[in-house]
């Protein structure tokens, strides 16, 4: 299963590293790749690259994702879907899933991306 991670880095956005030199993980976020159904919906976009994502539960319970901090791209039935469209956007624009993931996390990292948290009664959700 794909992980995303958002790590801790210092004022310099240098990773702070442990004794053993592995990098310090503030968040890990788990993600499915059921298909390639909700990746499609980025090949219709027209967003030559993706510098920042934030995916956000709607007071519906729906999952919105918007991209550069603007271009709102839609809400989607749960946190897995939203995150496979932003992954589509980042294949899309000609990342492999590998660097997408790299590319993805690094952004989390430096907070210039964000995901909300699973609550109970969503798809995914582990208390």
């Amino acid at each position: 299963m794909p992980t995303l991670y958002s790590y801790l880095v210092d004022a310099d956005s240098q990773y702070i590293l442990t004794e053993d030199g592995e990098r310090i993980v503030l968040e890990a976020i788990d993600y499915e790749i059921t298909g390639t159904d909700w990746r499609r919906i980025a090949s219709c976009g027209r967003i030559p690259f993706v510098r920042s994502f934030d995916v956000r539960r709607t007071d519906s319970g729906a999952w919105a994702v918007t991209l550069n901090k603007m271009k709102y791209i839609g809400t989607y039935p749960d946190r897995n879907a939203a995150l496979l469209v932003v992954l589509g956007f980042f294949t899309n624009a000609q990342a492999s899933d590998d660097g997408a993931e790299v590319s993805m996390s690094w952004q989390l990292t430096q907070g210039a991306s964000s995901i909300d948290d699973l609550q109970e009664g969503d798809v995914g959700y582990v208390p």
